[in-house]
């Protein structure tokens, strides 16, 4: 609970829809707190999906304010809450740092004091940042505290529909915005060339990269002549990514995207606990071993990939 003690106190530099997520949490099945009995219920649930790691994230509760203080404050509150979750039980639970963005030296500062500390493996960014992108050039001291010291950048959406009326006035920043921020976060980080300049950080994208998979050939013919100085095809870049299996359990979307970046670029994800609105736990990796596809290719997405990325002892959902 502490971290939605520290959002309460820091609530008057909240957006309405950052209020609205943390009023509802409560509200969402499952265990979701950090009191003992929740974190019993949450192991349960793990086991009886197959899970023995999960890595622990903010999702849409960013700590972003304009003000630095609150961003510094909820940040280190939310860190530390995570951080005592995976020091009680290390052998499942590994975490992604909050940043106090848009703040860059404080979210350098965060970065470095978390360095070296076990079951730390990157840190969450949003795909914006108060309605900046996550790609833009002021963030890369933060790219490059990252490479030095837990080189995993894991993003999420906002909510915000792309700031587009055409999205958010007909209702769809969610069922359809999500999939916009991640697209669009994934292309520009390419055209900025992130992977290139901070080459030993991985990213992960989540729910498939949005229409990533669809787009590799579009960009490539057409997307390029917006930095005709790239140094590989945007398609290329891309490839270079992590994308975690979030889709309400879309086999065409799996199928897709094993085809255009490859299953080795696939991690397990499960939106926890936003997708316990709609299955129980386990439906959410269950639904790719009902995929139909190659046997091998499952073993790789559900156990191996993320276990790679994050150089954990066990599997783990990224």
């Amino acid at each position: 609970m502490e971290l939605y003690r520290a959002l309460a106190v820091e609530a008057n530099g909240l957006d309405s829809r950052q209020v609205a997520f943390a009023s509802q949490m409560g509200s969402f099945p499952g265990p979701m707190f950090d009191e003992p009995d929740h974190i019993d219920a949450r192991l349960r649930a793990m086991d009886e999906a197959g899970v023995e790691r999960q890595v622990l994230s903010l999702a849409s509760l960013f700590p972003y304010f304009e003000q630095e203080c609150h961003s510094v404050r909820t940040a280190r509150a939310a860190n530390e809450s995570l951080a005592a979750i995976v020091e009680s039980r290390p052998d499942r639970f590994s975490m992604f740092l909050a940043l106090p963005l848009p703040h860059v030296e404080a979210a350098v500062d965060e970065i470095e004091h978390w360095r070296g500390r076990s079951g730390v493996t990157g840190a969450q960014l949003g795909t914006s940042v108060l309605g900046r992108s996550a790609a833009a050039a002021e963030f890369d001291p933060v790219f490059a505290a990252l490479e030095r010291v837990s080189p995993v950048a894991f993003y999420h959406p906002t909510g915000n529909g792309i700031e587009s009326p055409l999205v958010n006035e007909s209702g769809l920043e969610v069922s359809v915005g999500t999939s916009f921020e991640d697209t669009v976060l994934a292309i520009q980080l390419a055209l900025a060339g992130v992977p290139s300049r901070f080459p030993k950080l991985d990213h992960i994208v989540p729910h498939f990269g949005g229409m990533v998979s669809l787009l590799l050939e579009r960009l490539d013919n057409q997307g390029s002549t917006l930095r005709p100085v790239l140094t590989e095809p945007l398609s290329a870049t891309l490839k270079r990514f992590y994308y975690d299996t979030v889709s309400h359990g879309s086999h065409a979307a799996l199928r897709a995207a094993c085809t255009a970046v490859g299953h080795d670029r696939i991690v397990p994800g499960s939106d926890y606990p936003i997708l316990q609105l709609f299955e129980p736990y386990a439906d959410s990796f269950d639904w790719i071993l009902e995929s139909g596809i190659d046997g091998t290719i499952i073993e790789s997405i559900l156990h191996h990939n993320a276990h790679q990325l994050i150089n954990v002892a066990s599997s783990s959902e990224a």
